[in-house]
């Protein structure tokens, strides 16, 4: 190729993928008109597709496995092993028994046959009678996951035309001769077992021969080889060999040299996407092989200690370090001209010299041109080399002219070093005034900063090196406000993401676009507006925003099976019917990609962290990302939850195998009665502990076939798929012809799709990582590490986390890492004084489940303080029970309370523990016992953080000249000052029931003892012009009345709806009457308890009545009964007083 691009008699159309070709085409001189070109295109794809088709027919009818193996063996045992042959792979490092076990044999060029085999089979003759081998060499065999030769490799002896080529039946004269193609259309992978397994996890190597078997048998791992390391295209090959052989964990080792090959590198990424896809966990291995002239592939390796296993984007940021410094080199050498004798050396740059144009023609973009002109001058002379140069230029003078070679190495440093180091920076800092926040080693754990000084504060611990900064100011502090501020160019960065739940809903001005963030959307099926927030709207709720995707319902029940890559474009978009429109525009029903492209590179990105990309996908090393409320939204967990007709299906796709059904019987035979509702299980349900001692051993069971029993189906999002045509290749007319609706499809998914449960639920019971659980209800919840948020958060260059009330030890938990890695910062704020916490403890815990009498006591309790001031006083209590706010969604993160002044938090904030002791077992490596003490801290920290965030919403340190206060409804052990009360101390209309009884009775006696020494029924019955029989029936009611406070038992479900419509009217007329004197208040309540109620109707009634009224009355009735009777019932309601 000339350095123009072009050669005479040819048109150039420009260079290929990786960069190192041109590409041409004959020149006839002819200008094709656009309806030529269009023509000529469209038969060029109908004869492509038609080859395509006859090639398919042809594999599907080559020889199945079972029948190439039971051929392949008879070939084996027609042949012996050539002693050069021996000897290469003595070479390799083969030992005799290793060369016998692989079986291994010698053919000759044409290597004839003692006995016939059949034609059809690959790299037989038509005679049957030889092989087609020209070129002499030893047999690679083929063997796939179930031990089968499928195919073979020739590895010749001598390397001219290729060391290695595929026995085929197709050459030049029989060119429909059977390949080694499967039925499928893919070539064969060649899986090799060592003799023991002492690593679980699945090792990929290129090559089908000597590397692949040797890998396997020094490390002990299953290895799976592809001729040329092409994985990506035996896709359907790989993806059942991998659930064959139960593959959770992947390991890629890469060739020596690879790293600087482009082409190589490429096809690894492939592999590494489908594996994500198919939600395996890759790693790579890595021993510094750079080079492969001066280092070795992994089968020539001798210190397997030197390997270090890398997650990809580890190892694609080596990659790029690498490339970029052998492309400065290059670059370095372009500006070199070649001499024109060998005495003349190179020419100088200032010499004239000759550039090659850009054949295609690619425009300047404005951001390079910026970051050029934010270079210093040295840096300004990048304009006159190529654009490439100048972008590593700007990136290292960006950094805050920190090596990026060297942070890496400072940040790795002090990751896996920690606990050695002698000078660690990591420990902590101290800001002297004057010094600009110059960082000291002799420093305390938590460092304060000034008001004002957040921003630089991070600013200099991120130019510093350091990953992880947890800012623990107050609530009201500006932490989220001062984050809008931020600038990637402040920081270093290309890029600044904002993290949150809430990221649709910004709740300060500086975070929203008028400040430059963008926010990047997921799919929905249409947002609605509730309380100014947008949020998903439920079915049938009217659209703020209309949907941006019109597959919501698939995806989504595709989630609830588990299918790794539900919500991927690969397997959502590509066969879609409004793909195009989605791409290019927005409109109802699409628009999430063209959303996605278009914002998801801006310098200021609002998004939840589960709507970013893989970081393998999308690099984060030259990212900040600022985590909002960590403490909630960082999570460490996935949850899968199966039913009873999951398991039932489960069962059907399993019963038609009697061999694998039998592994896993007794296993769903323990499960039955454990979901099928006819055992009690309690109010909790069963925790980890009980489920696992109730199911059987799995201990062996082999996973392979099991997962590739249950793989899902998806069939029905590829509607002519059975025809040999992908829909995703079909025009946009065409797919809309053959697709489906969403609900159809949805519907498919959630009735023919067998949930992915079984095999993960197996895995944690040999003692993989998670945890199970089933409710009282008989839901079985599967409990996964999720390491999503974690490697996002390694990947990304700086993480400030903010949090004012979790722990650096927690954040340690949920990073996975040591707690020296965590740098805490805080905010110093006055104390202003003007806050008081008043908890009141005699409520018991109050939970999700609550008693009548509670409940009662709860809205006396804020009743009282609204007639105080009903503006100025707010509510947060459980979303069922939610007035003004609910805990979690509104008691942190949000500003909705600025202007209250009495906040009622009701309720203890406690998530559920079953799921609580779920991410405790995650991030602690064991399930916890309920008695476990670091279990119960964990709580703890957990519910005093939500709580401390609610006493945050009043921001006091902001109003230093109001006085506010905070009302706990709660009996938690607070680790803060608080003024702990009874209820019946802020208002005697949220005492307790027994304490209301008491109180009345004590009244009435006080009153009657005022009348006199001796109160007899005499004088009673003077006073209240009662007849004397009639006071045995007042002792009876007020017995029953008593009786009814005292049951825990409400029977009113049991009472019919237009009973209970009266007797809600009578218990109103009561509330009335209880304000009357007690002359006339005891005639109405005899005509109401025995002329209009039956004594069973009384508890009913009684109930809806309100607790200040139900002290009159009960005083009323007290005064008509002798002191006796009035002691004898004070001390029984002191006695349960003192239970209660």
């Amino acid at each position: 190729m000339t350095l123009s691009g072009q050669i005479e008699g040819y048109r150039y159309l420009g260079q290929s993928k990786d960069g190192l070709w041109g590409k041409y085409v004959l020149d006839d001189g002819k200008d094709l008109s656009q309806e030529d070109r269009e023509r000529r295109w469209q038969e060029q794809r109908i004869l492509r597709e038609q080859r395509a088709q006859a090639e398919a027919q042809r594999h599907a009818q080559s020889l199945p496995a079972s029948e190439r193996d039971q051929h392949y063996r008879q070939l084996l045992d027609q042949l012996t092993l050539h002693p050069a042959d021996r000897a290469d792979l003595h070479r390799r490092g083969f030992t005799n028994e290793q060369i016998q076990d692989w079986g291994v044999k010698s053919v000759e060029q044409w290597q004839s046959l003692s006995s016939e085999l059949p034609h059809t089979l690959p790299g037989v003759g038509l005679d049957g009678q030889s092989l087609i081998t020209p070129r002499p060499g030893y047999l690679c065999s083929i063997v796939d996951a179930e031990d089968l030769i499928v195919g073979f490799q020739v590895r010749a002896r001598t390397s001219e035309g290729g060391r290695y080529y595929w026995l085929t039946g197709k050459t030049r004269k029989r060119p429909t001769g059977p390949t080694p193609h499967l039925p499928t259309g893919e070539l064969p992978l060649a899986v090799h077992r060592p003799e023991q397994i002492t690593r679980d996890a699945i090792a990929l190597v290129e090559g089908t021969g000597a590397k692949p078997h040797l890998l396997a048998q020094r490390l002990g791992q299953v290895t799976i080889g592809a001729a040329g390391g092409l994985f990506a295209a035996s896709p359907a090959t790989l993806k059942a060999s991998l659930a064959q052989l139960g593959a959770n964990t992947i390991e890629f080792y890469p060739d020596a040299g690879a790293i600087q090959n482009k082409s190589v590198l490429r096809q690894y990424r492939a592999t590494w996407k489908l594996l994500k896809d198919w939600g395996y966990t890759v790693t790579v291995a890595w021993w510094k092989q750079t080079d492969k002239r001066i280092h070795t592939d992994i089968d020539e390796l001798d210190d397997f200690s030197q390997i270090q296993y890398l997650s990809v984007a580890e190892f694609e940021r080596i990659a790029a370090q690498c490339n970029g410094l052998l492309h400065q080199l290059q670059q370095a050498l372009s500006k070199l001209t070649r001499p024109s004798s060998p005495v003349q050396g190179f020419a100088t740059p200032n010499d004239q010299q000759t550039h090659p144009p850009n054949p295609r023609g690619t425009k300047r973009t404005a951001p390079d041109d910026k970051r050029l002109a934010t270079l210093p001058a040295t840096s300004r002379r990048a304009k006159r080399s190529r654009r490439r140069t100048a972008r590593l230029l700007t990136a290292h003078r960006r950094h805050g002219y920190i090596s990026k070679l060297r942070l890496e190495n400072y940040r790795r440093r002090i990751r896996r070093h920690t606990s050695r180091a002698t000078h660690s920076r990591c420990s902590s800092l101290q800001s002297r005034p004057g010094d600009n926040g110059t960082l000291e080693t002799t420093t305390p754990l938590v460092h304060e900063y000034e008001p004002g000084q957040r921003l630089q504060t991070w600013q200099t611990l991120i130019s510093s090196g350091f990953p992880y900064i947890l800012d623990q100011s107050q609530p009201g502090t500006g932490k989220s406000y001062d984050s809008g501020n931020v600038t990637p160019i402040g920081f270093g960065v290309e890029q600044v993401i904002y993290l949150s739940d809430q990221h649709r809903n910004p709740t300060v001005s500086t975070l929203e676009q008028g400040n430059g963030w963008c926010d990047l959307e997921a799919r929905h099926g249409g947002l609605n507006r509730v309380k100014n927030r947008l949020q998903r709207s439920a079915k049938g709720d009217a659209f703020a925003v209309p949907a941006n995707c019109s597959r919501i319902g698939v995806l989504n029940a595709l989630r609830d099976k588990n299918i790794p890559g539900a919500d991927t474009a690969n397997l959502i978009c590509g066969t879609c019917v409004a793909r195009e429109a989605c791409i290019n525009a927005n409109g109802p029903g699409y628009g999430f990609l063209n959303q996605r492209r278009n914002v998801l590179g801006v310098p200021l990105l609002r998004a939840h962290p589960d709507s970013l990309p893989d970081p393998e996908d999308y690099p984060l090393e030259n990212t900040m990302l600022i985590w909002d409320e960590p403490g909630q939204n960082f999570q460490v967990k996935q949850s899968v939850t199966v039913t009873f007709t999951d398991l039932q299906q489960t069962i059907s796709g399993l019963i038609t195998y009697p061999e694998i059904f039998a592994l896993v019987q007794p296993l769903l035979s323990a499960l039955l009665p454990l979901m099928d509702g006819s055992e009690k299980l309690g109010k909790f349900g069963l925790n980890h502990l009980a489920v696992k001692g109730r199911l059987p051993d799995m201990t062996g069971v082999k996973l392979g076939e099991i997962a590739l029993i249950l793989m899902p189906n998806l069939g029905f999002l590829n509607t002519t798929s059975d025809y040999g045509i992908d829909l995703a290749d079909l025009p946009k007319q065409l797919r809309k012809k053959f697709s489906e609706r969403d609900s159809e499809m949805a519907e498919q998914a959630r009735n023919g799709v067998v949930k992915q449960w079984l095999v993960p639920l197996i895995r944690i019971l040999q003692g993989g990582a998670g945890c199970i659980q089933v409710s009282r209800y008989g839901l079985l919840t599967l409990n996964t590490p999720n390491p999503r948020h974690r490697d996002l958060a390694q990947a990304a260059q700086a993480n400030v986390f903010l949090d004012a009330t979790l722990s650096r030890e927690d954040l340690a938990l949920k990073l996975g890492c040591s707690p020296d890695e965590i740098l805490v910062v805080r905010q110093a704020v006055p104390d202003t004084g003007n806050l008081e916490v008043i908890q009141v403890t005699d409520m018991g815990r109050v939970g999700m489940s609550r008693g009548g009498d509670q409940t009662k006591r709860i809205d006396a309790l804020v009743k009282h303080y609204q007639e105080l001031d009903a503006a100025s006083t707010k509510t947060i209590d459980f979303k069922k029970f939610e007035k003004d706010g609910a805990w979690w969604r509104d008691s942190r993160g949000v500003n909705d309370f600025l202007n209250v002044q009495t906040l009622i938090l009701v309720g203890t904030p406690c998530r559920n523990l079953n799921d609580l002791a779920a991410e405790f077992a995650m991030v602690c490596g064991h399930y916890p016992d309920e008695e476990e003490s670091a279990f119960k801290a964990f709580v703890d920290r957990s519910i005093l953080a939500e709580i401390h965030q609610a006493i945050g919403r009043l921001r006091a340190h902001r109003r230093p000249g109001e006085s506010l206060q905070v009302v706990l409804i709660s009996n938690i052990e607070m680790d803060c000052p608080v003024d702990r009360v009874q209820a019946k101390e802020l208002t005697l209309d949220a005492a307790h029931k027994a304490e209301r009884v008491r109180l009345a009775i004590e009244s009435a006696i006080l009153q009657l003892q005022a009348k006199g020494k001796k109160v007899t029924q005499q004088v009673v019955s003077a006073m209240t012009q009662i007849p004397r029989g009639t006071i045995a029936r007042y002792w009876r009611l007020f017995i029953s009345l008593l009786e009814g406070l005292n049951s825990r038992m409400n029977n009113s479900k049991k009472v019919l709806e237009a009973d209970q419509d009266c007797h809600q009217a009578i218990a109103g007329v009561l509330d009335e009457l209880s304000e009357l004197p007690v002359n006339d208040l005891l005639p109405s309540l005899n005509e109401v308890f025995f002329d209009w109620l039956k004594p069973r109707e009384w508890a009913n009634v009684w109930d809806k009545v309100n607790a200040s009224s139900q002290m009159a009355i009960l005083e009323g009735i007290a005064m008509v009964l002798p002191l006796k009777m009035l002691d004898q019932a004070l001390s029984e309601i002191e006695m349960q007083f003192q239970i209660c």
